[in-house]
């Protein structure tokens, strides 16, 4: 067993046998963690209890994100634009963490309803994690923080494999030594599960610029669902077999054929994106670097390609917000306009380039029902 860099105590019961032994890094560091096996049951009233929490709960205590009050300033920053409240891991859209005061802190920065989803709980030194919560549903865009089952004093749990075992210390770790995991058979935690890319969203005003507009908690709401669907569609096996069997050359400079090993990687190592809206006549998006912006009528549109067939011949009409998004994100993965990395070349089956292979793609998860939103999921 790795040993813990705490002062914890771990005491684990059976109904029967007497052993006891410590643990230690070496003959002259000091103990610090002790596990004894003792002939002693701990009462089922002695255990902490996992908490059930509904709905309602959640909403009752819990707080609303991406609201008109996400406009609003606190302590000298707009909440929208705080990253220690609003940013987001795409691959992390249920997050879950310790916080300080005994505490867990939930936000979910999807538009679902998670259902049936346990929060196990698990420190360096427990043998199985330990089931904290179980939430008959989570609520969509909303953030809650619940109790952890701890106390000064020893603390009684079992462990999801039945182990019955008390921890004391349990004061002197921080909330860096738990680890949490979410546990659901809802299909939305299987899909977030499957992104690949890790990257950090973050939601930027871009004022100095009269290209852009000020971004607001609605347009926020707006890019949750297309930010996913495109993290999950660039995470696909159809976006990796797509580049790799296409029948011609990727290029960012004209005939320097490009690694498809490379260019996958490439769209999935994009360490953050700071999401804004265009606003300038006549330009649909700017990307690159950590930059990243469509106009607001491409997220806000029920009838748009990201969530309904278009014509994928027509990338400048009916698929041209798709064909946006992916030119943009080229610019982002590190390709420019000189290859056929970003933009659209030829016509039918003489098509050429990585934004027809894109769309291509996202078009079929969408028919085919595999994206986190089929449809716009906020249409009443």
């Amino acid at each position: 067993m790795k040993l813990l860099t705490k002062r914890l105590k771990l005491r684990l019961f059976a109904l029967v046998g007497l052993l006891a032994f410590g643990c230690a890094k070496n003959e002259k560091q000091e103990k610090i963690v002790e596990v004894e096996v003792e002939k002693q049951v701990v009462k089922d009233f002695d255990l902490a209890k996992a908490s059930t929490v509904t709905a309602l709960q959640v909403k009752t205590s819990g707080t609303e994100m991406f609201t008109e009050e996400d406009n609003k300033e606190v302590n000298g920053k707009v909440i929208l634009y705080n990253d220690d409240l609003r940013a987001f891991r795409v691959n992390e859209m249920l997050e879950v963490r310790a916080i300080e005061g005994n505490k867990y802190r939930i936000r979910n920065f999807l538009p679902h309803t998670f259902t049936n989803v346990e929060l196990q709980m698990y420190v360096e030194g427990f043998k199985a994690p330990v089931k904290i919560a179980f939430f008959e549903e989570f609520p969509p865009l909303y953030e809650y923080v619940g109790d952890l089952p701890f106390s000064a004093r020893e603390t009684f749990f079992e462990d999801i494999n039945g182990q019955k075992f008390s921890v004391e210390n349990i004061n002197n770790l921080s909330p860096s030594d738990l680890k949490f995991s979410l546990i659901s058979n809802d299909p939305m935690l299987e899909k977030m599960k499957a992104i690949k890319l890790n990257t950090l969203y973050c939601f930027r005003p871009y004022e100095r610029d009269n290209k852009w507009g000020r971004l607001t908690a609605e347009d926020a709401r707006n890019y949750l669902p297309v930010v996913m669907n495109m993290a999950y569609m660039f995470s696909s096996d159809d976006f990796e077999k797509g580049i790799k069997e296409t029948p011609y050359e990727f290029e960012n400079k004209k005939g320097v054929a490009l690694n498809r090993e490379q260019i996958i990687r490439s769209f999935i190592e994009i360490p953050r994106q700071d999401l804004g809206v265009i606003i300038e006549p006549g330009l649909g998006g700017l990307g690159g670097g950590s930059t990243f912006g469509v106009r607001r009528e491409y997220i806000n549109n029920p009838k748009s390609a990201y969530y309904t067939k278009s014509d994928l011949g027509a990338p400048w009409f009916s698929s041209l917000v798709m064909n946006v998004w992916i030119h943009e994100f080229g610019h982002v993965a590190g390709y420019g306009h000189d290859g056929n990395m970003t933009y659209f070349y030829g016509e039918g089956k003489d098509t050429k380039g990585l934004v027809p292979v894109g769309m291509a793609v996202y078009q079929k998860l969408l028919l085919d029902g595999e994206l986190p939103f089929t449809k716009y999921p906020y249409e009443k």
